[in-house]
């Protein structure tokens, strides 16, 4: 595995030893920051499909009733 020995910004190729101590820690801040949004993306992406599931669930049961539940409403 080789190390990555410079950034590409903007399309500039800028060697990681020419950052000041500074810029380096700005640009691990974006890098984590990166990691960070696609976290919660991937997140984001279980949480509106299991929404989704829970909500067809849902209008399934209330559409198909079954059960006591059921039984009570239809003798009313």
């Amino acid at each position: 595995m080789s190390e990555v020995n410079a950034v590409s910004i903007d399309g500039i190729e800028y060697p990681l030893d020419s950052l000041t101590d500074q810029q380096k820690h700005m640009l691990l801040q974006v890098q984590k920051l990166e990691e960070k949004a696609n976290d919660m993306r991937f997140e984001l992406e279980q949480i509106v499909v299991a929404k989704d599931s829970f909500s067809r669930s849902l209008i399934v049961s209330i559409q198909n009733p079954v059960g006591p539940e059921a039984n009570e409403e239809i003798a009313a």
